[in-house]
């Protein structure tokens, strides 16, 4: 590969990165998980949600931070699941409740 072919591919892959990283942070509340459930990447909007950083939210499973997940988790009717049988998107309403309301 040429020295200008690699400069040409380098910069595609730093311009694909850009956009991904303005889809993701758009404002809809995204998270990417592991097959076993543990979220490696959410958003501001996401994290707010939950009332936590970034940060805190990383490393965490899925399933410990929603209420009522015990009825989806591990279920054919489970995100994570959904989206490896091919559904190119799931969405549901999530509902918070925090101690301080």
């Amino acid at each position: 590969m040429s020295e200008e072919s690699s400069i040409e591919k380098a910069n595609q892959l730093e311009q694909a990165n850009s956009e991904f990283n303005q889809m993701f942070n758009a404002s809809l509340p995204l998270r990417v998980i592991s097959n076993d459930c543990e979220i490696l990447r959410v958003n501001e909007t996401y994290a707010s949600l939950f009332r936590l950083s970034k940060e805190d939210l990383i490393g965490k499973k899925c399933y410990d931070l929603q209420v009522g997940c015990e009825n989806r988790c591990h279920t054919e009717i489970c995100s994570r699941n959904q989206i490896r049988e091919g559904k190119d998107h799931y969405e549901y309403e999530l509902v918070t409740k925090f101690d301080d309301e």
